[in-house]
């Protein structure tokens, strides 16, 4: 889960818009069938071969626009939120597979803080290594970042993947990732309305 956030992240910085990225993180349903079969011997139906295929064609429709096909055109940040659908889609068969037997507050409790350790780390260490000078993030105290960054923590991580641990413990691990990046249409939506990039039928299609 941390590798797949930090790579998410930079991805923002090399080009990637948060609708592209959106979208990219769908790239995880192609690696959860495959996933399920060797952790837990669940073979893939037919259902969710087609579900696989539909989110591997929206995703090289968003990943291939402006490229004019060529794969070598594509953007670092494409390819960066590219490789982090694939991490999630890691960190959704571990979870749904392996914490159906643990209290959901405490896994999401000690995952978050070990991915906090790890944010820190590459924060201190890993950008002036691995990031452009331009591209490196800003370290501020300032209140209104912090604040904002405390609410999106709270919610859109905190709460969220309790309730998906909560879900993994009940419904199939495949329905939920299915079902969960209905969060790429508002994010798609928000990102439009917030003037943070253009409608494009690729996004649409995508």
């Amino acid at each position: 889960l941390g590798a797949a956030s930090l790579v998410q992240m930079v991805g923002y910085r090399y080009g990637v818009d948060p609708g592209e990225s959106a979208v990219l993180e769908n790239l995880a349903l192609l690696v959860i069938p495959v996933l399920l079969f060797f952790c837990a011997k669940q073979k893939p139906t037919w259902t969710k071969i087609v579900a696989a295929m539909l989110c591997f064609i929206g995703s090289a429709v968003i990943a291939l626009s402006g490229s004019n096909g060529d794969l070598f055109a594509v953007s670092l940040g494409t390819w960066l939120a590219c490789a982090a659908g694939i991490l999630y889609g890691v960190n959704f068969v571990i979870t749904g597979v392996y914490s159906k037997k643990l209290d959901p507050s405490v896994f999401v409790f000690i995952q978050i803080s070990i991915q906090t350790i790890q944010a820190f780390a590459y924060s201190f260490i890993g950008e002036k290594l691995l990031l452009a000078q331009e591209n490196v993030f800003a370290f501020t105290w300032d209140i209104a970042p912090l604040v904002t960054v405390a609410l999106f923590g709270i919610i859109s991580t905190g709460i969220c993947w309790i309730l998906r641990t909560y879900c993994f413990k009940t419904i199939p691990v495949m329905v939920v990732s299915v079902i969960m990046p209905f969060a790429t249409v508002l994010t798609g939506v928000w990102s439009i309305v917030g003037g943070m990039e253009a409608f494009t039928w690729e996004l649409l299609i995508g």
